[in-house]
Parts: structure tokens; C-alpha cells; sequence
């Protein structure tokens, strides 16, 4: 699909894995990761989208996490934060 002069790839494959999505703009890869919220998806997110990173170079990447919990309200869902990665890329982390 292509959105403006960027192409958007979803299923991109990056060496052993795939990342969920992928833009392809101006000649940079910015990874997106996507994941239902659970124990375990901001730091499994995290470490998935810091492969994806490496493998296509990206110094930035987004972790988005879907909360489906009903009795939350929209106030308590959407949330931003910005981590640093351990090889040194920028992980945003999208709460939705």
C-alpha cells in the first residue's frame, strides 16, 4: 500500500522474524509492533521491535499495545512513552 510516497508493508519479514508493520519512507524503515495488552507485551514488544530495528537499521521504532479491557475508559487506554533500547535505538510506546 502506498500512502503518500510511503510504502506500508504489513508481515515485513526482518531476518527470523516479521515485524507487524513496517513504513517505508524517504529511504528510512520506521518498525511498528503490535500487541494485545498483556503481563508480558511491553517487554516482550519491546525486545521484538529492537530485533526488527537492527535488522532494517531503524534508529526509532513503535510498540503499540491495545487495551481491550471494557471497564477501562479511553482516559486510562491512551497513554506515550519513550524508552531507550539497550543497543541504543528510541522505542515509542503507544497505549491504545
Amino acid at each position: 500500500m502506498s500512502n503518500g510516497g510511503a510504502q506500508i508493508i504489513r508481515g515485513f519479514a526482518l531476518g527470523r522474524g516479521r515485524v507487524d508493520v513496517c513504513v517505508l519512507y524517504a529511504g528510512k524503515a520506521y518498525p511498528l509492533e503490535l500487541k494485545i495488552a498483556s503481563s508480558k507485551a511491553r517487554v516482550e514488544g519491546l525486545e521484538q521491535l529492537e530485533r526488527y530495528m537492527t535488522g532494517c537499521g531503524a534508529s526509532e521504532g513503535r510498540l503499540v499495545i491495545f487495551d481491550r479491557d471494557q471497564s477501562k475508559g479511553w482516559e486510562d487506554k491512551i497513554t506515550w512513552a519513550t524508552d531507550k533500547l539497550p543497543k541504543g535505538g528510541t522505542a515509542h510506546i503507544v497505549g491504545c
